[in-house]
């Protein structure tokens, strides 16, 4: 699992988990550039001034374990070092102000920074959106989603300004985990509500079926159960669990539906909720448009709409036939329409 240079920041200042440290170091014996890396943008490794005697003991015991070493191998002694406060590894490095080796050409790497992609919902209505992963989120009006070019390949993290649902796609492989100011909720497949209003001092996670943990900042981690809801504090920074009622909206009352009709006149016809054969009998009879399509394909398809002429009937049938997803093609025999 790729690392960020932000978690090999932490790992080296003591800030992680026993799991993430664990993943850190893993990471580190396979990648050392990687932390070499870190260590030059961070400037560790500066050379340090300790008394003589401790200082002799020091470069005895470095002659030993890094004779015929370059001074990269060294410097990664100096880098587990400084981490082994949290990892327990146990290595030494030592720079001797009386025998400095000759310093060599450090090369330049360049970083590409990560582009990121922004969703804002800007009507006042909920808006679905679905995420390279497969992955779906109902954004509530204001809400804010963004991630990075990495997402779906190297993880699934977003970030999120407002409330959304999310359908989260199974993908073990990538635990999907959503950011919300200093909480971060992470799921393997489910679905669950984030609620993070820009001015609220609360923020909520609510899981509708699979589990989720919730981390806040400085905590292990809450597992949640299917109709339970998280609430965290951002004042006292205290978080709460409880089962949540969900909302039940009245049922709305029967609409009454036109009924079919086909209203001619001389300058327009007019369909109302009319089954897609009626409109095409319709065509034939007033325009002599050939339409051949078998009834079963047409079976549960209807059309409402208005028509002032024969370019307009034309316009019609490809309309009929995009909504309801039928092939449409014409010869010189007419219109031909099939599933």
């Amino acid at each position: 699992m790729p690392i960020s240079k932000e978690q090999i920041a932490r790992y080296l200042e003591g800030r992680c988990t026993q799991e993430e440290q664990r993943q850190i170091t893993d990471y580190l014996y396979a990648h050392p550039e990687a932390l070499e890396q870190v260590l030059d943008e961070q400037g560790w490794g500066e050379e340090m001034v300790l008394p003589e005697e401790q200082s002799d003991r020091m470069l005895s015991a470095i002659r030993k374990k890094t004779y015929g070493h370059n001074r990269r191998r060294i410097l990664w002694s100096g880098i587990g070092a400084a981490a082994a406060a949290v990892t327990g590894l146990l290595v030494l490095s030592w720079h001797s102000n009386r025998q400095q080796p000759s310093p060599l050409a450090h090369t330049q790497i360049t970083v590409q920074q990560p582009v990121y992609t922004t969703v804002q919902v800007y009507n006042g209505a909920d808006s679905t959106i679905k995420l390279p992963d497969g992955s779906r989120i109902t954004m509530k009006p204001a809400a804010v989603i963004r991630y990075d070019t990495a997402y779906a390949q190297y993880h699934r993290d977003l970030y999120l300004e407002g409330e959304a649902v999310f359908d989260v796609a199974k993908k073990a492989s990538l635990p999907f985990t959503v950011h919300s100011g200093d909480v971060t909720t992470t799921a393997l497949g489910t679905v669950f509500m984030v609620s993070a209003q820009e001015h609220a001092h609360c923020i909520k996670v609510r899981l509708m079926s699979g589990k989720v943990v919730v981390k806040t900042d400085g905590s292990s981690g809450t597992y949640l159960k299917p109709g339970q809801e998280l609430a965290w504090e951002q004042g006292n920074r205290d978080v709460a669990v409880y089962a949540y009622a969900p909302v039940t909206k009245p049922a709305a009352p029967p609409v009454k539906l036109p009924e079919p009709t086909v209203q001619i006149s001389n300058s327009h016809i007019e369909f109302i909720k009319c089954p897609v054969a009626d409109v095409f009998s319709v065509l034939y009879q007033q325009y002599g448009i050939q339409i051949n399509a078998s009834s079963e394909d047409l079976k549960g398809c209807f059309f409402s709409g208005t028509l002032t002429g024969q370019q307009e009937a034309d316009d019609i049938i490809h309309t009929i036939a995009t909504l309801n997803q039928l092939t449409l093609t014409k010869d010189n025999t007419g219109y031909h329409i099939s599933k």
